[in-house]
């Protein structure tokens, strides 16, 4: 599904740095009606940012991360372009 990254107060790529050190990312899934946004715990060990540089704000990150979701606990995977803060996303249902 299509997603971007919600960043308060600048939407940039070193934001998005300093949220995934804090472990707490908002992700919005953009196809729904008005919108999702959804406040994700990072996975850090799941999550992969070795093709990002978000210095210069390019590349491909992948957020890996766990919420509650209409008190069902559920995973969600996301690959996000640093140059646009979009990208493609899921969630995943956890037993």
């Amino acid at each position: 599904h299509p997603i971007r990254v919600g960043l308060l107060p600048e939407r940039t790529s070193e934001s998005l740095e300093k949220r995934i050190s804090d472990n707490y990312v908002h992700i919005e899934f953009t196809n729904t009606k008005g919108g999702t946004v959804l406040g994700i715990d990072i996975d850090q060990d799941a999550t992969k940012l070795t093709e990002g540089d978000f210095v210069a704000g390019s590349g491909v990150i992948y957020l890996v991360g766990s919420l509650m979701l209409d008190f069902e606990k559920v995973r969600c995977f996301a690959e996000i372009d640093l140059a646009t803060l979009d990208g493609e996303g899921y969630l995943e249902l956890l037993d």
